[in-house]
């Protein structure tokens, strides 16, 4: 688990439509995840968050295809 500064939710924030899901992709950010799994597609699932933690923003579906094509 990674908890983000504020310094880095304060960055996090020009990225995102809603600033309650700046904490997310913050510590998203700061924990160098591959993909973020994310039900939230009004919100996260933009270029911008993507560019912000330089991962793709996936449903739940995608990522198990995901899994099962690299496995």
């Amino acid at each position: 688990m990674v908890n983000a500064t504020s310094d880095q939710v304060k960055a996090a924030m020009g990225e995102v439509t809603d600033r309650d899901d700046a904490p997310i992709i913050a510590a998203a950010k700061a924990a160098g995840v591959d993909v973020l799994l994310s039900f939230d597609r009004k919100h996260l699932h933009t270029r911008a968050v993507e560019r912000f933690i330089d991962a793709p923003v996936l449903l739940p579906a995608a990522v198990l295809k995901k899994l099962k094509t690299e496995a």
